[in-house]
């Protein structure tokens, strides 16, 4: 007499994986040295999830730009000066607790040479109200006309130091003694 085969029921249960996906850069992109972009991202995961960004060129990893960032849809990140002008960078986004809910760009975005490049002041100067000081700037080839001069105090337009300056590379600036200092 053959065995006889008895049916058991068990309960399946489909779980799909979490959503992450990169939405800018996603390809085709064209940003610039020095400036600050936003990069954008869905996600289904909890928003105290922390995030990692890397930066990749030329399917190598360059940097991080981020080691923990919030989930929440978005990163504003300052292109450095010194990163290479190329057209094959791409961003990767991924839980920091579960590195393998990753997405990364589509397509590659461009890092272009700025036009304008402020050298002076660039940093770390201390500028006393009523004084005479000199703003440099390096203008790329072909560029030319006027150039506007605006002072920002934390991130924020604060006023027009100039809004049609020769582009000489330089310009000289009395600073208000009524501004506040800080």
């Amino acid at each position: 007499m053959p065995p006889q085969l008895a049916a058991k029921s068990f309960d399946l249960e489909i779980v799909e994986p979490p959503l992450l996906r990169l939405t800018c850069p996603n390809g085709g992109e064209q940003w610039v040295r020095g400036s600050c972009e936003t990069i954008t991202w869905v996600s289904d995961l909890p928003p105290d999830t922390l995030m990692k960004l890397r930066l990749w060129k030329g399917g190598c990893f360059h940097s991080w730009l981020t080691p923990a960032t919030p989930n929440n849809g978005c990163f504003s990140w300052m292109i450095p000066w010194d990163c290479a002008p190329g057209d094959d960078y791409t961003i990767q986004i991924c839980s920091a607790h579960n590195p393998s809910i990753a997405d990364i760009s589509d397509g590659p975005f461009s890092i272009i040479a700025s036009p304008l490049k402020l050298t002076a002041p660039n940093g770390g100067e201390i500028w006393h109200l009523g004084q005479k000081h000199t703003i440099t700037w390096e203008t790329g080839a072909g560029i030319t006309g006027k150039v506007r001069l605006k002072l920002f105090r934390d991130g924020a337009f604060a006023r027009w130091i100039a809004g049609r300056a020769p582009n000489t590379g330089a310009f000289e600036w009395s600073v208000p003694p009524a501004l506040e200092p800080g």
